[in-house]
Formats: structure tokens, sequence, C-alpha cells
């Protein structure tokens, strides 16, 4: 949640707290309603439509959709804080995620696959953790997902004890679980930490006929929606804490309910309520109530236009909705991490140069400028140099055309020589990286066929792989590992360019878990920054009317299959070979005959501030993957 929602929010509950202690059992109001939330937009989704159906504030009765997002099937809605928008596919059993900005037939950037003993997902909820709970009411069951989201996401954990077709499920601010059980007419509270032996702690079941959808307010009120068994349109009860078992409803809502089947409250406190409306039509209302709450409560405004059997609520924030994934991604990191874009903060760049006489390691001591010449040149004729690493002591590991790894002691000179020489299992590498832990991951080629050996430190001229992951790998070309011990992998392969993402724990039968494709066009090199986005050195995309254009491109986490690019960079990019980051984010480049250098923010009208070609002499548009860059830091 970012700071000026965590303000609204907290300015909300210190309000609602104030009003709810002086109004909360009464039956007239004493104060002026406070005004309709500013800002917010409401999103509804309709299961009859097969749409999401968006609206801009502030709400009249008059209010028509500002537009529509076609889903098949939605019923539950949830943003999580970055604002990506997770949709319960209950056609498809199955839970669709969506990055911003959405247009009116969005690609989920992700769904989580279908769960078996029919799932049928209902509503969705997070927790501060970013953890996501989904009601199935085909299972009885709520699931509990961890981030990161991909397609091959699977639940942490599954509760069913005391669960009967859930049809809306919340959490408070302490981590307490509220689902609602339509098939048992009660709530059931459950307490963390939850695992699959998880019963409820609380069940509430007076004043209840078939619960539908729950809610909480700041002060911890819940709300619970309920269909009427008997027949009637149903109704809203407002439950105060401290909630036991024999809790009765403080206020009871009937005025303006018509087969209600979600509740959402904003953060100034006012109730919305989705209701199906005409059972033959199934048109439906969205009343929203403003407190303090009674009986005779009614709604003061009733949305009408663009519903069609509506069945989840969700509220986006208009700060993050204002944020836009299409610039400044490198400015929106470094205010994460509390920085300012500074100089270079490269002690060294080691760039693996190809020249007349074979190849060589020129390395370029900071801070870097377009005047820059190389520091120290150590010659490699023999066999030539492929692909080069940095551990975490600053030891340079470079890989010749030979297969063989040789490792450098830091500090380098011209006269340094092997203090290693590994030779086991090592194939024409077209990348290498270390983990956190020191792990060598080395991306091997034979013919097209590709694989990623794992070397476990202490490394000695005799180290053999404890992995070798082969699964998924085809013409490989460059090699990262992010934070998590997540494992990237590039692919040119011909009509099939991608990067594929591994998750740990490796072994000989991992297989990737996402598949990106947007945007990949023959990449040649991969890197991630400090908050985990990816950055793609693609060798070339062929443009109409522009012929072959490089690019470096930025994807955001959470990865899935349909990851598309942020930012793309292509000013002053020739052939990119390869990229690599310094500690302040500032990213390079290895490019044709340059090494450039690029400081964040970065933006699609990004240029490089230093542009290095002293002693570099591979020509432009060479394409053997001859020409790799370290930093060291």
């Amino acid at each position: 949640m970012n700071e000026t929602m965590a303000r609204a929010v907290r300015s909300g509950a210190l309000f609602l707290c104030i009003l709810l202690s002086l109004t909360a059992c009464s039956t007239t109001p004493k104060v002026p309603p406070p005004p309709a939330v500013d800002g917010f937009q409401l999103y509804v989704s309709n299961a009859d439509g097969n749409t999401v159906a968006i609206y801009d504030p502030p709400f009249s009765d008059s209010s028509a959709p500002s537009g529509t997002i076609s889903v098949d099937g939605p019923h539950g809605l949830a943003f999580d804080a970055s604002g990506n928008l997770f949709v319960m596919k209950n056609n498809s059993r199955t839970e669709a995620i969506y990055h911003r900005p959405l247009d009116s037939s969005p690609v989920p950037f992700a769904t989580l696959p279908y769960e078996q003993n029919g799932s049928l997902p209902e509503s969705g909820a997070f927790d501060s953790r970013g953890n996501l709970y989904i009601a199935n009411s085909g299972s009885d069951s709520v699931t509990i997902y961890r981030p990161p989201f991909t397609n091959t996401s699977l639940p942490n954990a599954a509760i069913s004890n005391g669960i009967a077709e859930p049809l809306g499920a919340v959490l408070d601010a302490r981590g307490n679980l509220y689902v609602a059980n339509s098939n048992d007419g009660n709530v059931a509270i459950y307490h963390p930490p939850f695992s699959r032996l998880s019963s409820p702690g609380v069940v509430i079941r007076k004043g209840m006929h078939i619960p539908v959808g729950v809610a909480l307010d700041a002060a911890g009120n819940l709300y619970v929606a309920q269909l009427d068994g008997n027949g009637g349109n149903g109704n809203v009860s407002i439950y105060h804490p401290p909630l036991r078992a024999r809790s009765l409803p403080s206020v009871t809502i009937a005025r303006g309910i018509e087969r209600p089947n979600a509740l959402a409250i904003d953060p100034k406190g006012n109730l919305y309520v989705a209701n199906g409306g005409d059972v033959l039509t199934g048109k439906g209302i969205i009343a929203i109530y403003r407190p303090p709450f009674s009986g005779a409560s009614s709604p003061r405004v009733r949305i009408t236009t663009g519903l069609n059997g509506p069945h989840g609520i969700a509220f986006l924030d208009p700060t993050v909705r204002a944020v836009s994934r299409a610039v400044n991604r490198g400015s929106s990191c470094l205010r994460r991490l509390g920085r300012r874009p500074g100089a270079a903060s490269a002690k060294v760049l080691y760039v693996i140069n190809k020249n007349d006489d074979g190849r060589t390691i020129e390395a370029f001591e900071s801070p870097l400028r377009t005047s820059s010449s190389a520091g120290v040149t150590i010659s490699r004729r023999r066999g030539g140099l492929a692909e080069a690493a940095l551990d975490s002591s600053g030891d340079l590991f470079v890989f010749d055309d030979d297969d063989t790894v040789s490792v450098f002691d830091a500090p380098l000179k011209g006269a340094s020589t092997p203090s290693i020489s590994i030779k086991n299992v090592v194939h024409n590498v077209s990348g290498a990286a270390f983990d956190s832990a020191g792990n060598l991951y080395v991306l091997n080629r034979i013919g097209d066929n590709s694989y990623v050996a794992i070397y476990h430190p202490p490394f000695g001229n005799s180290s053999l792989p404890s992995v070798k992951i082969t699964k998924g790998l085809d013409h490989a070309q460059g090699v990262a590992i992010d934070a998590r011990g997540n494992l990237y992998v590039a692919s040119d392969a011909p009509g099939d360019t991608s990067v594929v993402i591994f998750h740990p724990p490796f072994s000989r039968a991992s297989a990737p878990s996402v598949t990106i494709t947007s945007g990949v066009y023959d990449p040649t090199g991969l890197a991630l920054d400090s908050c985990g986005d990816l950055y793609v050195s693609n060798f070339g995309e062929e443009v109409p009317g522009f012929g072959n254009v490089a690019t470096v491109k930025i994807y955001e986490p959470p990865f899935g299959n349909g990851s598309s690019e942020s930012v793309a960079i292509a000013n002053g990019l020739s052939a990119p070979m390869d990229v690599a980051f310094d500690s302040a984010d500032n990213l390079y480049v290895a490019n044709g005959r340059n090494a450039l250098l690029y400081r964040p923010p970065f933006t699609s009208a990004s240029a490089p501030s230093a542009t290095i070609r002293n002693g570099l002499n591979v020509p432009a548009g060479t394409a053997d993957g001859s020409v790799r860059l370290v930093v060291r830091k």
C-alpha cells in the first residue's frame, strides 16, 4: 500500500472509529453523513455479461461505466498492493491476473491453474504480506497462494475444516480470516497461522440465513450480505466487535437490498452492495449507503447502468492507478530503495573484446567516461573468450572457447594467470552467473541444445556440476539469478525467442515455471536490478520501414507468461550483446564497437551518458556472442 493510500485509510479509520462509537446503535443520524469517497475507481464483475465494468467517481444514480473489460465468467475481484487486478473466473475455475493499464480485451500476465475437486472460485482477498486467499464453493475450501504468482502456482495451504460452499472471504488487519459459508448459514473466523488442519476459532450463526458476502470496516465491524431463505430479497447485517459465537447483529439493513452477492467498504466507511436484482433479468444494482447505519438506512446512490449479474466489487486507489508502467521504472525502483540516481559506482567494468589478434579482457576503472581507456588488458589468444562472471570476492571467472573455465584472482593485472582451470562438463558457454550463496550457474550449448550446469564452491580444477538442467532450453543465450534464487535463461531459438524462469530447488527434472515471449527478439543477455526488474538485451527486431531495431527491454515482477515490457530502450544501441548493473543501478550495455552507460530513471527516451570506445574493436553487427561484460561493484 503506498503512503497516499495509507494516509487515506488511516484518516478514514480514525473518523469512522469516532463516528461508530457515537452513532452505531442509533436509529437516526446525529451527524452529517460524509461525502462520497474521492478518487477511488469502482470495479464490478458482471458474471452474466462476461465483463468487468469500471466506474469513475463521484458516483450517482446516472453513473455509467467509463470502460469495460472482457472476461469470461468473472465472480470475485481483488487488487493487490501494486494495483494488479485478480479476477476469480468461475466458468473456467481459474484466477486471471492482469497488469495495468487495462484495455477492453486484456491478456492476463498469469493465470492460476485449475484446481482439482471442482474449485469454483467465488471471491479473493489479500493479507498484509500479499498472500492471496480464494473462497472455492465447489471444493468447500479456502486456498492460500503466496507470491510471486505464475501459471504454475499451487496453493501453499487449503483450509476445509468448517467450510461449506463459501461465497465470500475477507481478512482483518491482524490476519484473521472470515469466511461466509452459504450452505451452513454462518461466518467462520480462522486465526493464523493457517494450514490444512486449521479449524475456526469462532463461528457466528445468529441472525444469519444464507451468507454470501463479507466485509470489514476500519473499526472491525463485520458486514454480512445474506439471502433470505424464505424467498425475500435478503439483507446486510452488521456485527460489532468483539465477535463471539453468541454475537447478534446490531443493525440489519433491508431497504434497497435485492438479492445481494457481494459487499465492499471504501476508506470513508461507505457501504457498497452488489445486488443481483431481478432474478429473471439479472440487471443488478450497486447500492451505496453512507454511515451511520441503522435499520432505516436507504441507499444514497443506486447505480443500474452497465450491470448484468454483478458478483464482485473492488476499489482501485487513484494514486496506484496513476503510476504508469510505461515510464520511469528505474526512478520508481530507486525511490523504493531510498536512493537517488548517482554517478557510476562500478569499481571496474570488464569487457570481453574481440580484436584482430584474438580476444582480450579490457578492464576500465571508475569513474567511467566517454574518454575512458582500459587500465588493464589481459590477453587470451588461445581458444578465445566467450563469457565471464564475477564472484562476491571479485575473482573473475572466464569461459574460453576451448571449453575451459579460468579463474583469475582479484586484483587483475596484465600479467595475471589463472589460479584454477575447470574443464569438466563445460561446452560452448553462452552465459554464467553466481547466486547469493556463491553457487555458479553455467549455460552450455551443444548444437541447438542447451543446459545449465550448477557448481557448488569451493571450486577446483576437478570441480563437477551437482545438477544439470536441460528441460525447456533451446538455443539458450544469457543467464541471470535473482535474490530469491530464481533462474532466468534467454533463448534465441528461431521463431521461438523467449525468457524462461525456473524456480528452486533445482534438479534434473526442473522445468520452466514461466515463459516470457512478448517483446523478446533475438535475446543476447539478461540482468536484474536491485528491485528485481528484468532487463533483456535484444540484438534486433525487424520493424517495417526501420529495419533491424536493437533494444534493451525492462519487465516488472511478478513475472508470468503474459508479461510484457514496461520500457524499451533503443537510443544508442546497434548490436547489444550483454547487460550488467553496478550497485547504484546504473545500466551497462556491451554494444558492438563500444560499451554504453545509462543512468536511471529509465524511459523510452533514455540515451547513454557515456559511450566507451577506446580499445574496443569488435565490428558493429557481430552476432557471435563474443562481446560480454561484467561489473565489479
